[in-house]
């Protein structure tokens, strides 16, 4: 098993929806970098 931690902001409700018998979650993060702002988009 794989393990990531993240951590920011999230930019808006975590999305969540079924498919056949699991669960996919769908969500964009907001990171601080410096002096700028990274989006990273999440999808598992």
């Amino acid at each position: 098993m794989n393990q990531t931690i993240l951590s920011g902001n999230l930019t808006a409700d975590i999305e969540t929806r079924e498919v056949g018998e699991q669960h996919l979650s769908k969500f964009t993060l907001a990171c601080n970098e410096g002096d700028r702002v990274v989006f990273l988009p999440v999808e598992g």
